[in-house]
């Protein structure tokens, strides 16, 4: 490696943490915090969602959801600005306080815990698994788990608990 110049390039703001998590001691071009990424990027990306969405469900709907979002970086302000557009009932957790700043017409919760007992939508924003901790036997009703980032892992704790418990030969995790 001497005689070669190493760097990395990383796009998402969950490497960026996991990078600084590590220590790694190359040089990293931070692009997850770029101007595109957080300007341009982040609308696309809750329009996306909510077109895509709307293929089995509808947000287009005059009824008021009850939609979570886990995590309030790019993704989940945006995420939370378009549900908010479409007049549903938002409520929003993040481990970061200092998150919730700048931030208004929602509802703060102070645990995943409480997003998954009061909303029947939850979009995950992290880039992390938001569910190693959950408390399943106090949740109730129908959960529509929708993962926004682009590792698709923040409710696998809880999937994997569902594909333990499942007796049929249906694989929960076969479409992650």
């Amino acid at each position: 490696t001497e005689h070669y110049k190493v760097f990395a390039v990383e796009q998402t703001s969950s490497g960026i943490a996991r990078i600084k998590r590590n220590n790694v001691v190359i040089p990293v071009v931070n692009v997850a915090f770029s101007a595109a990424k957080q300007l341009l990027e982040s609308p696309m990306i809750a329009k996306a969602v909510v077109t895509k969405l709307d293929k089995f469900l509808s947000l287009h709907t005059n009824d008021c959801l009850i939609c979570g979002v886990a995590g309030l970086g790019v993704i989940g302000r945006a995420v939370v600005q378009k549900l908010l557009s479409l007049n549903h009932k938002v409520l929003v957790y993040d481990r970061f306080e200092e998150k919730y700043d700048r931030i208004s017409s929602v509802k703060i919760v102070a645990s995943t815990q409480l997003l998954f007992q009061e909303a029947d939508y939850i979009f995950g924003c992290t880039g992390e698994d938001i569910t190693i901790s959950l408390d399943i036997n106090k949740i109730q009703g129908i959960k529509n788990l929708i993962s926004c980032s682009s590792q698709d892992i923040e409710f696998l704790s809880l999937l994997k608990i569902i594909q333990t418990n499942f007796h049929d030969n249906f694989n929960v995790l076969s479409n992650i």
